[in-house]
């Protein structure tokens, strides 16, 4: 018979260039690569055998050759169903469900088909030679067809009943792998001079590797370092391996003021440099970049010197570095992890790695910090507020509490500040500016502050403060709400549900908030002045204070911060500033409050200074509304 190689050439090429592209890309070996690279290997085996026992057979090899020859050709061809299949079970996830039954079925069909190729000297089921040494098939040969469509039936099954597992282009590279080798196992059948089968499996492990392989690409091909993803792809083999290793990260602190310094092409020219510098210096560790500015470094070498590598890493950051003439001197925090010393799991680290960007901030040394305990028992305390917070938002249970706002001119309380509370399960009080920016961070805010708003506009309609000589509230405002385009719109309706005034309604922001939020907080507050509404200017005197925020926006109220009035109260320089700064404000038609005010001596000094208003633990701290309307009627 005269086989057609021409398809198991294509094939060996396919093989190859799979292999060659496969080995040369940057990537993490887990179990699942680990057995997607034994089938290229596995494939390319037995493409190369398929065609070596063709023309070995031209030259009628002796008989053991042809023996040992097509035997391996045939375990080798016969094992890649399986071994797809077992690829499979890990891509959705099984391997750690992978039960003793589905085990037997998945190893006994192979086990089979194994003991047939290799009982067929003796047998003369699956192949034999006859008289003039020529190949023939066996009676049995159809079995290995059979077991070959097992795999496969058994990959479709898979794929269907797990295909939310998969995306997509994954599930049409595992049909078009099932479907086309169902239809070459039968071509092949047919036509068995043809050798197809081959060529389709190498066609189907191409498509396989485009959609299943590379799209979870590990490299970040940018710097020439692993990826984020590959990062979180070797620690999750390694926990599930039960293996120990440590962890070095490296946050490039102030990075993405140097972007906006240097623009997105320089600054990414900047980090490549930084990163193929650092390279040699810390082998043999792995290199990840997690996020702009974020690295980590992994060893499984529990031997190595961290202490050695740390001391290469800062000494690579003393010197400025140099791009595009300009001299940026980077500077580094560094932090250690242990796995399984004082991390358990993969939550665990990425908490540590996303947290360690505000470590880097606060910590005001360079010392190399074992952060993890610290870390997750913040995110931990964090989770718990957030549950806390979660559950006092569904059932209704946070508090609005007020602080009375005492009037210079008139000797009493005129105003009050609305201020949010939570409470624990036990009943304690939790720390506002804890709560207020989780809240921030993960949207809830947007929810608490309507319903801080939503509860005073029915405390001022069923209560009519008015006439008991309250002129106003004040409402805080997050950055956040700031933000919202129809945040004038929903103010209004609220207070329009209820029928009260806009005059009787301050609303307080902070300066962060002028900053982020600019043109959009303008229009808001353009929209609500004109409606009666005021606003007050909070926390003056801190982060941003700026007189160019006092002038551009319409603030009715300037509130100076307690620690600014506290600090002025200890210091003669700072008393100065604090009085030419209530002057400049007096200058400008603003009313002030002076926050903080703890002693009957501060007020004074305050009241000669030109102060307005006070507020402070002097006069009262924040109490519930039933005491805040003895407080006011007293």
């Amino acid at each position: 018979m005269g086989y057609i190689i021409h398809y198991d050439i294509a094939s060996i090429m396919l093989a190859v260039i799979m292999l060659v592209h496969f080995l040369n890309r940057k990537k993490i070996m887990t179990p699942q690569t680990n057995i997607f690279l034994w089938i290229l290997w596995i494939n390319l085996f037995s493409c190369i055998l398929d065609i070596l026992m063709v023309e070995i057979e031209r030259v009628k090899p002796p008989v053991a050759v042809g023996y040992i020859g097509n035997m391996l050709y045939l375990i080798s061809f016969n094992t890649i169903p399986a071994v797809y299949l077992l690829y499979l079970y890990i891509t959705i996830g099984k391997r750690n469900s992978f039960t003793l039954p589905e085990k037997i079925l998945v190893s006994v069909p192979l086990t089979v088909s194994y003991l047939l190729i290799l009982t067929t000297p003796v047998t003369k089921w699956i192949f034999r030679y006859d008289e003039v040494s020529r190949y023939t098939h066996g009676k049995g040969f159809a079995l290995l067809y059979i077991i070959a469509m097992f795999y496969i039936l058994m990959a479709f099954y898979l794929s269907i009943r797990y295909r939310h597992a998969m995306t997509y282009g994954q599930r049409s590279s595992v049909y078009f792998y099932n479907l086309s080798c169902i239809f070459a196992i039968l071509a092949q059948i047919s036509y068995p001079d043809i050798l197809l089968l081959q060529f389709v499996v190498s066609i189907s492990l191409l498509l396989a590797y485009l959609s299943l392989e590379i799209p979870k690409d590990d490299e970040d091909y940018t710097l020439g370092i692993y990826s984020r993803s590959g990062f979180m792809k070797r620690i999750r083999t390694e926990i599930a391996a039960n293996r120990e290793f440590r962890i070095l990260g490296i946050n490039l602190v102030g990075y993405q003021s140097v972007r906006e310094m240097l623009g997105v092409e320089l600054s990414q020219k900047l980090v490549k440099q930084t990163v193929e510098t650092l390279l040699p210096k810390i082998r043999p560790m792995y290199m990840f970049v997690v996020s702009p500015g974020q690295f980590v470094l992994f060893t499984d070498i529990m031997s190595l010197d961290l202490n050695d590598i740390i001391q290469r890493i800062r000494e690579e950051f003393r010197e400025p570095v140099k791009i595009a003439g300009n001299e940026i001197q980077l500077e580094t925090y560094l932090y250690r992890l242990d796995y399984p010393e004082n991390i358990q799991t993969m939550e665990d680290i990425l908490d540590i790695i996303d947290y360690s960007l505000e470590m880097a901030y606060n910590n005001e040394n360079q010392d190399i910090a074992h952060a993890s305990e610290e870390i997750l028992t913040k995110r931990r305390n964090e989770n718990h507020i957030d549950q806390i917070l979660q559950t006092a938002i569904k059932e209704n249970c946070l508090e609005v509490y007020y602080q009375p706002i005492y009037s210079v001119k008139d000797h009493t309380y005129h105003s009050a500040e609305a201020l949010l509370r939570l409470r624990d399960e036990n009943g304690t009080f939790i720390n506002p500016e804890e709560f207020i920016t989780l809240a921030e961070r993960n949207g809830k805010i947007i929810e608490i502050g309507e319903f801080v708003f939503r509860s005073v506009c029915s405390m001022l309609a069923e209560q009519r403060l008015w006439e008991k000589g309250i002129d106003y509230i004040e409402i805080n405002l997050s950055v956040v709400q700031c933000m919202q385009g129809n945040l004038y719109q929903r103010l209004q309706e609220i207070m329009k549900e209820y029928g009260i005034s806009p005059q009787f309604i301050n609303l307080e922001m902070t300066e962060t908030a002028t900053v982020i939020s600019k043109d959009m907080l303008w229009q808001n507050m353009e929209q609500l002045i004109q409606q009666g509404v005021t606003f007050s200017l909070d926390d003056y005197g801190t982060g941003y204070s700026n007189i160019a925020n006092v002038i551009r926006y319409p603030f009715y109220i300037i509130k100076l911060d307690k620690s600014v009035i506290w600090y002025a109260m200890e210091n003669e320089r700072a008393m100065r500033a604090l009085r030419h700064t209530i002057a400049m404000l007096k200058d400008l038609d603003m009313y002030i409050v002076a926050e903080g005010v703890e002693t009957e001596e501060q007020a004074k000094q305050l009241e000669d200074m030109g102060c307005d208003y006070f507020q402070g633990f002097y006069y009262s701290r924040p109490v519930p509304l039933d005491d805040f309307l003895k407080c006011i009627n007293a």
